[in-house]
């Protein structure tokens, strides 16, 4: 059940995020983007804690509700700042951004189903973002066994206990922490589970070049 007054939050919270929307295109003023990203990051700080106390009322669907809610707002809160950091001209912090707004669009589909159409749409318009400002990426994936794993729900071996990775619980996502694994292989791969993990800069004769500005790459690239 969803208290009222999570329901009249989460009017506030709708206006605020349709503000924000109307930032998320590269035309606008990089000044508005940079105040509303950092007004995205104030509502996430309310809802979090309007999350932790219906946790710790033991109120599972209005916490998984607000969790939905706060992967919502970092979704759009890091769309603006991929705009931003695309107008100060770092490219790699602007893949980052997005990468990071569309697994929070993902994240909030598992959260709750009250939010699936909506971010089903938000995930698609990322990803024609990326086809069309990002050229093609060539990512790695790791192949691995792992040893030493834990629940981040209940903190038992996650072999030994109930919960299911990816699904919401009182407010949390439970998540598979590895603590030790054996490394086996690193593929490359077409649709990688983590767009992070890809190749940085290519070598042309003794010089390194940035995949995704074609300037001479940095020392630690």
């Amino acid at each position: 059940m969803i208290p009222d007054d999570v329901v009249r939050f989460s009017h506030i919270f709708d206006r605020h995020l349709k503000d924000a929307m109307r930032y998320c295109f590269f035309t606008r003023g990089v000044e508005f983007q940079r105040r509303k990203a950092g007004q995205l990051a104030s509502l996430i700080v309310q809802i979090q804690s309007k999350k932790q106390d219906q946790a710790d009322a033991g109120n599972s669907e209005a916490a998984n509700y607000l969790l939905a809610m706060e992967f919502v707002a970092e979704s759009f809160r890091h769309e603006l700042e991929m705009y931003v950091k695309l107008k100060s001209d770092d490219m790699d912090g602007a893949w980052d951004e997005l990468i990071y707004s569309q697994s929070a669009a993902d994240h909030a589909n598992s959260a709750h189903e009250s939010v699936a159409v909506p971010m089903r749409d938000q995930a698609e318009r990322l990803q024609r973002i990326e086809d069309a400002i990002f050229p093609p990426q060539t990512f790695m994936s790791p192949g691995f066994i792992t040893r030493v794993s834990h629940c981040s729900i209940c903190g038992k071996s996650y072999q030994d206990c109930d919960h299911i990775k990816g699904k919401p619980y009182n407010g949390e996502l439970c998540a598979e922490v590895i603590e030790k694994a054996e490394v086996q292989e690193i593929s490359i791969v077409p649709k990688p589970a983590n767009k992070h993990a890809r190749i940085l800069a290519f070598e042309r004769g003794n010089t390194k070049w940035n995949q995704l500005t074609l300037r001479r790459a940095k020392k630690e690239e």
